[in-house]
């Protein structure tokens, strides 16, 4: 898959500008793939400068590089971060607008964030963008939207059930992960310009760990979403039968009291 002639595609990839790690190994592959017939820039941000303008196969690493202090989760720095990000990715779009290599081709890796800024990089440079879909977005935003979650988390999920459907009818094509990936939103025309690309798990990462512990093991959050809660109170019922077995839950978690509760010591 190429241009007419010899000349490769060049793709710009957004992130979720939450954070990136070059380095990783399974976060190279696809790039590294996807070298043999494209090249291009995947935008995200980085807190070490030796990543800046680092290549992955034929695709070369534009990232905002922020200090470690404005790593992980808040209200401040996830707003610096945020502001931060969608600036320097629109204003390097704008740079490439006025260039001879332009691309031909922007993804977004998801319909909120990344798709917003692929959206408006697409109506600045007349380029065609496509987006993913790897969660359960319409869910995970009823969560946000409970009584549960704070004012600003509700705001936010309100904001983003605006914009998803604007993302996807504007998008060229949708990757999704299962048919009904879409829920609310599956339209005729939004629903016919997507297409189902499994994502396995990589397994090379996990390492055997030698202990005679048994337990049960529960990785990453949103906490609602994944049946955290549910979890501790099955785990409680049987728990006394079986005195030999623990329950393990590793991860984010901003406000763990109520877990903490739930698991009654």
């Amino acid at each position: 898959m190429s241009q007419s002639g010899s000349q490769p595609l060049k793709i710009a990839f957004i992130t979720a500008g939450l954070y990136l790690d070059p380095s990783d190994e399974q976060a190279q592959i696809p790039f590294r793939s996807m070298s043999k017939f494209s090249t291009g820039d995947v935008y995200g941000v980085i807190y070490e400068r030796r990543f800046a303008g680092y290549l992955i196969g034929r695709f070369r690493v534009k990232a905002l590089y922020l200090p470690s202090s404005l790593g992980g989760y808040g209200l401040i720095k996830g707003t610096v971060r945020a502001l931060g990000y969608s600036l320097f990715v629109l204003w390097s779009l704008f740079r490439v607008r006025f260039s001879k290599d332009r691309y031909d081709l922007i993804v977004a890796i998801d319909p909120f964030k990344s798709g917003t800024l692929a959206l408006l990089g697409s109506k600045l440079l007349g380029t065609p963008f496509v987006v993913e879909f790897n969660g359960n977005y319409f869910a995970a935003l009823d969560l946000e939207e409970g009584t549960s979650r704070s004012w600003l988390n509700a705001l936010k999920a309100r904001i983003a059930r605006r914009l998803i459907p604007r993302v996807a009818r504007a998008a060229r094509s949708i990757k999704l992960l299962y048919e009904t990936q879409l829920g609310p939103i599956a339209t005729p025309e939004i629903s016919k310009k997507t297409r189902v690309f499994h994502a396995p798990v990589p397994l090379s990462g996990f390492r055997p760990e030698p202990s005679d512990e048994q337990y049960i093991l529960l990785l990453g959050h949103p906490w609602y979403l994944k049946g955290a809660d549910l979890l501790i109170a099955a785990f409680r019922q049987i728990s006394e039968r079986h005195l030999d077995w623990h329950l393990k839950i590793v991860g984010y978690c901003p406000n763990p009291a109520r877990f903490v509760a739930a698991a009654g010591g």
